[in-house]
């Protein structure tokens, strides 16, 4: 026997009454559980299974369980710390290098042999363009790595990440740099 509860919306057709679950008052789900058991001498589960008491069934939640990642450990917090001070060991012992850009793409050039290096006027800027990137990279990086590590998730990838952003960086900047340099395009036409 179903029992129909009237709908709050305006126009709308009353709906059956809940058997089971938050909605259902414990004398309803013991009379809905009693009508769904097997009835004596019929073919059904396993005897034990029959003597079992009844549990009161719990509505199931319908939300969606948001998968939570593996925890992140001691390991993970040492490796994420060990790898960003060496991206800052790295970013404040090549500053002075790449600020004097000039002297040092020199330097460069006699140690493989390429001629003398011509300094332009942009190469300033793009020594300061190099370590303002790797800076901006280094703290974007540093930033969410702390925000992982306080929620508690692995973050060890995000130094990782980091580093590969600044070398490709480096990379861009410097080969911007070199392609106008007539010593540079000399020895890669001969190359």
């Amino acid at each position: 026997m179903q029992v129909t509860v009237p709908n709050d919306a305006p126009g709308q057709e009353p709906r059956p009454r809940p058997e089971y679950g938050e909605y259902a008052s414990p004398e309803e789900q013991e009379q809905a559980i009693a009508r769904s058991q097997p009835r004596e001498g019929s073919v059904g589960p396993d005897r034990q299974a029959q003597a079992m008491p009844a549990a009161t069934p719990v509505a199931p939640d319908h939300a969606p369980v948001p998968a939570t990642p593996a925890p992140a450990g001691v390991g993970d917090r040492m490796v994420t710390v060990f790898l960003l001070a060496l991206g800052l060991v790295y970013l404040i012992g090549g500053a002075g290098g790449y600020l004097a850009l000039g002297k040092t793409l020199d330097t460069v050039y006699a140690q493989f042999g390429l001629g003398d290096y011509t300094p332009t006027a942009a190469t300033p800027a793009f020594g300061i363009a190099i370590v303002v990137g790797q800076a901006v990279i280094w703290i974007v990086a540093a930033a969410w790595s702390y925000r992982r590590l306080s929620s508690g998730r692995r973050s060890w990838w995000v130094p990782v990440l980091g580093a590969v952003a600044t070398f490709l960086v480096t990379v861009v900047l410097f080969g911007v740099l070199l392609a106008g340099d007539p010593a540079f395009l000399a020895y890669v036409s001969e190359a």
